[in-house]
């Protein structure tokens, strides 16, 4: 195959992609582009998994005593929704997922004061919570004044849901944060630079490759393929 722009660029035939090299890259674009690197790669999901679900049970267990008998995950699910990747992002959104949850359960309980539960009362009620999230910017949050309305909207007793509701909500913004405050997130500004200092370096190196290359010799498909690893692993560092 010959490029129109220099004839004397010429793309040679080489052997297929390997398809177990095609399938981890399908599976796993960004891995480490040795064994060395992996754990340097994985600690960081690992640690926040392990925090999520330090959180999740955490928030349960601490709503236990406010169920009296009833099962309600509204605790552990906000503090698994407000563990964010930074305190000041936890914080804002234990804030936010508080105010959506009340949002919410204050519609419903209007709704429910003067209707109660019919087919278009439950279209009032979904829409007002849309509107109303709309009118105070929750947007990641912005299902669930709709959802905290529906919930409460359809349980015998919605004052004593909307409370149980307020409750377990409250319990699980504050474990959030406070394990947030606790075992913050380890990014360091020192090691943001580094990380951003090497990959720079490594797409640097990358393209002063494919330049060289270019220059000395024809290009053949094994260089490519060479060249888009090399700019992958920079891209995952």
């Amino acid at each position: 195959m010959t490029f129109p722009s220099d004839g004397n660029i010429t793309l040679s035939r080489f052997k297929a992609v390997p398809r177990r090299r095609r399938l981890m890259h399908y599976i796993w674009p960004d891995r480490p582009a040795s064994w060395r690197d992996l754990p340097r790669r994985t600690w960081p999901t690992v640690r926040q998994i392990t925090r999520l679900t330090v959180a999740t049970v955490l928030a349960y267990l601490a709503s236990l005593p406010f169920l009296d008998g009833a099962v309600d995950l509204t605790g552990p699910l906000t503090a698994l929704l407000v563990v964010q990747a930074s305190t000041y992002s936890t914080i804002t959104m234990g804030f936010v997922r508080v105010g959506a949850v009340v949002t919410g359960i204050l519609v419903a309980l209007t709704v429910a004061s003067f209707v109660g539960l019919t087919w278009w009362s439950l279209g009032v009620a979904v829409a007002t919570g849309l509107v109303l999230s709309e009118l105070l910017h929750l947007h990641k949050q912005g299902l669930e004044p709709a959802i905290s309305a529906m919930l409460v909207l359809g349980v015998t007793n919605p004052e004593v849901a909307g409370v149980t509701r307020v409750g377990t909500t409250l319990i699980g913004a504050a474990v959030g944060i406070a394990l947030n405050l606790l075992v913050p997130p380890r990014r360091s500004q020192r090691k943001t630079v580094s990380a951003v200092r090497r990959a720079a370096i490594a797409v640097a190196d990358t393209l002063e490759a494919v330049a060289v290359s270019i220059q000395s010799r024809p290009i053949i498909r094994h260089d490519a393929q060479v060249w888009l690893d090399r700019a992958r692993a920079a891209a995952s560092r």
